[in-house]
């Protein structure tokens, strides 16, 4: 009885050593093809676009296997929209977007999922109102591997340890549309949906072309 009590122990010691490794192999995977989303083309009617960085800080803290930060300026000047995608297979890179920007000082004053009807079927996504010193936006965020949405991060995180289980490192991206509310918080609204409808094929695209 001892003897098959020491066996049992030292079978799911090796068992959870096993599992260590792999997803210590899964974790220092690197993906060649991951630069197709920092490298991605996405046209809003001609808005003039300009690219930007995550700090060293945020890199060291994420660690992505690659990143789209673009801000989105209209014509005449007087409509913006800033597009973040942050892609990677490790744990730590896909973040609540909400967390960061309330460290920033930005408050979130109501929040709700949304359903959009797009090319590549409907995009659940979270759609939140923030407020810092009188200054007043809406985000619009959602989690992918390509093949689905959700709002949901948990769930997102449930999805990719299956996968994990199944031997693969998923690459995954949290997608997020920001619009600066001047006015009517609707045509905010109304322009974050438009963009994230026009964007998401084309990320949602590139992401499946990625996996393993």
């Amino acid at each position: 009885m001892r003897q098959t009590r020491f066996f049992i122990a030292g079978c799911v010691m090796l068992v959870a050593l096993f599992g260590n490794l792999w997803n210590k192999s899964i974790e220092n995977a690197s993906y060649a093809g991951s630069d197709v989303i920092a490298n991605l083309n996405i046209d809003y009617h001609g808005w003039k676009t300009t690219d930007g960085t995550i700090s060293a800080g945020d890199l060291k803290l994420l660690r992505p296997d690659s990143y789209l930060i673009r801000q989105y300026l209209s014509p005449n000047k007087r409509h913006e929209v800033d597009l973040a995608v942050i892609a990677g297979h490790r744990k730590q890179s896909i973040h609540t977007p909400g967390f960061c920007m309330v460290g920033g000082g930005w408050e979130i004053t109501s929040k709700q999922p949304v359903t959009l009807n797009s090319t590549v079927g409907n995009i659940q996504a979270m759609q939140s109102f923030m407020t810092q010193s009188g200054e007043r936006l809406v985000a619009l965020y959602f989690y992918t591997d390509g093949s689905y949405s959700t709002d949901n991060l948990i769930k997102f995180q449930a999805v990719q340890l299956l996968k994990r289980i199944e031997r693969r490192a998923p690459e995954g991206a949290l997608v997020r549309v920001i619009v600066p509310i001047n006015g009517d918080p609707n045509s905010a609204v109304s322009l974050a949906h438009d963009f994230l409808l026009n964007a998401a094929p084309k990320i949602m695209s590139a992401l499946r072309s990625i996996q393993p």
